[in-house]
């Protein structure tokens, strides 16, 4: 999934999120860019995302929910640790069309704080299914 993370006068940054679900694991990847192709690294940030470990989130999956969304699709709600904060764990939600992974994410609550009720697909984000 790629997303236009900040735009200012001189500067332009976009991120590249690569999400890897195993039966039992859930990795999520994110790269800083400087260009909207998503080919062009922003080496300074690049290298402060690596230190706390943006390049790395997650691990063996916590928690796996199925709920249905607030505007009526059957959708996954994983948890998973975020490695770079002791403790720490992510959600992350994910409704499924064909090679599509749609986010669904709480509309007016904080993500570890919301209800099933929250949710709701965002169709304009997603992630494409590739396959090794």
């Amino acid at each position: 999934m790629q997303n236009e993370l900040f735009q200012g006068e001189f500067v332009q940054l976009y991120t590249k999120e690569i999400l890897t679900i195993e039966p039992e694991s859930m990795t999520l990847s994110i790269t800083l860019l400087a260009d909207d192709l998503c080919v062009e690294p922003q080496p300074v940030l690049d290298m402060a995302a690596q230190l706390i470990g943006l390049d790395n989130i997650g691990g063996g999956i916590q928690v796996r929910d199925e709920w249905v969304s607030k505007n009526g699709h059957d959708f996954l709600r994983y948890t998973i640790p975020v490695n770079f904060i002791p403790g720490g764990k992510f959600p992350v939600a994910l409704h499924n069309v064909d090679d599509r992974l749609y986010v669904v994410a709480p509309f007016e609550e904080h993500p570890l704080n919301a209800v099933e009720e929250d949710y709701v697909v965002n169709f304009n984000k997603y992630y494409v299914r590739v396959q090794d």
